[in-house]
């Protein structure tokens, strides 16, 4: 009786859908017809979507005439430095640590920031040695490269006495102290004479200071939603990434010029598209030329500035449909270029020589053949856009299984983690994991969604759980299933963190729709959740404090009325309502999702008599990271939604993965064989 419900509630959907809704882009329908006209992809193993990309960061010298780089070699990680001119390699050393790499203004030296803190070693021999410790949560930071000096860094520590302290590191660790502060530093500029501004977390906004001698005063300030970096300085010029202040704040970040002495704001570029908010700049060694601009609308836009302009147009139409991310020191001089497509397994990099309009490929020795001829089996992400049930426009992709009915296809809603954050047109290996087994993945960029206007950022405020943002998760699927794409019969959500939590939403007050739901390391209640992501990791990436910003974001989760009306669209309020299955992926080591609640959950759905499956990994935190935890995962996805699904799977299963389900899988429901 509850499948025929299923099965009728859907195909209702799907008419009232494609009664209402316009079709979908040509784009969109050309994909769907190439889709279903290719042979059908080989079943490619799980070890290809479980293996990390071999080449790490990659960096470009301030001198343009070598890159540093990272290789993974097991567990450890390979330093080499790469001479452009010649082509040559030389390993400079292995560690287990490093994270990324910068090298000094004179390029003669690299620093390396490390899971332990910053280190620094010659470029071209001897061995790294620890500048410093660094902790974050005791809000000790690394600020940058001093682009001024031959080979000194910006840190910020706390004062035992209060406050902070900015110092200078040269190479050898040794310690200068610049200036103290009674809020931590997030962002600075420096010139000859010293540091010129400095961008300080006040509150719920962020202020640039203009230092004269002992003296500060404001030149500008952003709110709560705004990025607002310091990219460049000439004279009593400023250049930002920022959607504006008080007086002239737009829906986009866009990169803007300051006159530090009248305070105007003169806008120099914008997404074009109108789309998207700018997402990076890249500036020329002179500290002040913005050569590049990059934004993440629909796929990753680059547009060059300036004499650049020529030469970004002719990368673009050189690598064309691909996602570049271009580092450059000048408008003319070598760039580096990482080239990323969802059908990629791992990125592409190039060299544009100096003066030169052809991309030239190098670390290709590191991408496999084997590697190469497995891509040949991946689908790519097609972006489209919907509109909501109440009239917004809402961006998502969807990444179609080869040689397939699409219209008789098992479809997959994919939200992503966050809320606050998105999903773009880069490679992501679940998701073409998914597609390779046979499904259709959808995934949107809902209201809340990062990247898009900051009324697109605010309008999740409040709707969580069973609101508009789940709401446009429903209707985005409806356009699909209402064009063909999908069937209606056969509907799953799976989702990580936030995603998870949607996927209990989606059971919870969807449950006709859904035949079953995966979430990983999922909240049950997102008004817990926050409250205690605040206190754990209270920082955000632009500097300023989740507790300081929530009320926007979210609503006012001190407000006992707007807490007892948001718990009221929780999932763990009504989870008697579940009756799909259900696989649940949880970390002991979770930081941010509380496990005692989804323990919690999880025992009251198995004592409802629901099929529910469980997974606990006690050394695992939010992000799976050991190898053998990240293919227990994939393996019980893949296991647990062909038995749902239809879709295919890999059947075969190592000894030592039979172990490690035998030690974390806590409950094995009847979606999961009976030997495990």
């Amino acid at each position: 009786m509850i499948r025929t419900g299923i099965v009728t509630a859907a195909l209702l959907w799907a008419a009232a859908a494609g009664a209402t809704r316009p079709p979908l882009p040509q784009s969109l329908q050309a994909a769907v017809a190439s889709s279903e006209s290719q042979t059908p992809a080989e079943l490619l193993p799980r070890e290809f979507f479980l293996a990390q990309p071999k080449v790490g960061p990659i960096r470009l010298s301030p001198d343009e005439r070598s890159a540093t780089f990272i290789i993974r070699e097991g567990d450890d990680f390979a330093i080499r430095v790469l001479d452009l001119q010649s082509g040559k390699q030389r390993q400079r050393f292995r560690s287990k640590t490093v994270r990324d790499l910068y090298w000094s203004g004179d390029s003669r030296r690299l620093f390396l920031e490390t899971e332990d803190g910053l280190a620094a070693v010659p470029a071209d021999n001897g061995r790294p040695h620890l500048l410093i410790r660094l902790d974050e949560e005791k809000e000790e930071s690394f600020l940058g490269v001093d682009p001024n000096s031959a080979a000194a860094v910006f840190v910020s520590l706390p004062d035992d006495g209060g406050g902070y302290n900015l110092y200078r590191l040269n190479e050898n660790g040794e310690r200068t102290r610049l200036l103290h502060t009674r809020e931590p530093v997030r962002d600075l500029l420096t010139d000859q004479s010293g540091i010129r501004f400095l961008r300080l977390a006040q509150g719920d906004r962020q202020v640039i200071f203009e230092l004269e001698g002992d003296e500060k005063h404001e030149v500008f300030h952003c709110d709560f939603l705004d990025a607002c970096a310091l990219l460049g300085l000439r004279g009593d010029k400023l250049l930002l990434l920022s959607d504006g202040n008080d007086q002239n704040r737009d829906q986009y970040r866009r990169l803007l010029q300051l006159d530090s002495n009248t305070g105007k704001v003169t806008e120099l570029h914008r997404d074009p598209l109108d789309i998207a908010s700018l997402d990076a700049v890249q500036i020329a060694r002179d500290g002040w030329t913005p050569l590049i601009t990059s934004y993440r609308s629909n796929y990753r836009h680059n547009y060059g500035l300036g004499r650049a302009q020529q030469r970004v147009r002719e990368l673009n139409h050189a690598l064309a449909g691909s996602d570049l991310v271009i580092e450059a020191h000048s408008a003319m001089g070598n760039w580096l270029v990482r080239e990323e497509r969802s059908d990629y397994h791992h990125p592409r990099y190039f060299l544009l020589r100096a003066g030169s309009h052809k991309p030239e490929r190098i670390l290709e020795e590191f991408h496999s053949e084997n590697t190469i001829e497995n891509e040949r089996q991946l689908s790519a992400k097609i972006p489209f856009t919907f509109t909501a049930s109440d009239g917004l426009p809402i961006h998502a992709y969807v990444t179609l299984p080869r040689g397939r009915d699409l219209s008789r296809t098992p479809i997959i809603a994919r939200p992503h983690g966050g809320p606050w954050n998105r999903v773009d047109s880069g490679p992501e290996c679940y998701t073409q994991f998914l597609a390779n087994r046979g499904y259709i993945v959808y995934e949107p960029n809902f209201r809340a969604s990062t990247g898009y206007s900051r009324d697109f950022a605010l309008a999740g405020r409040g709707e969580f759980g069973k609101g508009r943002v789940q709401q446009d998760i429903l209707d985005g699927l409806d356009t699909l299933l209402a064009n063909g794409i999908g069937d209606a019969q056969k509907q799953a959500i799976v989702g990580h963190s936030f995603g998870g939590f949607s996927a209990f939403t989606g059971l919870t007050f969807t449950p006709e729709r859904f035949r079953a739901g995966v979430a990983s390391s999922p909240s049950v209640d997102l008004v817990s959740s926050l409250r205690d992501y605040s206190k754990h990791f209270d920082l955000r990436a632009n500097g300023l404090r989740w507790s300081q910003s929530l009320g926007e974001l979210a609503g006012d989760l001190d407000d006992p009325h707007f807490v007892k009306k948001m718990r009221a669209r929780m999932p763990a309020t009504h989870a008697g309502a579940i009756k799909s299955p259900l696989l649940v992926i949880a970390g002991g080591r979770d930081r941010r999702v509380d496990q005692r609640r989804v323990k919690g959950f999880v025992a009251q759905l198995q004592g409802d008599g629901n099929d529910i499956s469980f997974l606990l990994d006690g050394n695992e935190g939010h992000n799976f990271r050991n190898p053998l935890a990240r293919e227990a995962h994939f393996y019980l996805t893949e296991t647990f939604l062909a038995r749902h699904l239809g879709g295919q799977r890999q059947k075969e299963i190592s000894e030592e993965l039979q172990r490690y389900l035998r030690r974390n899988l806590l409950i094995a429901g009847r979606s999961l064989p009976a030997n495990l």
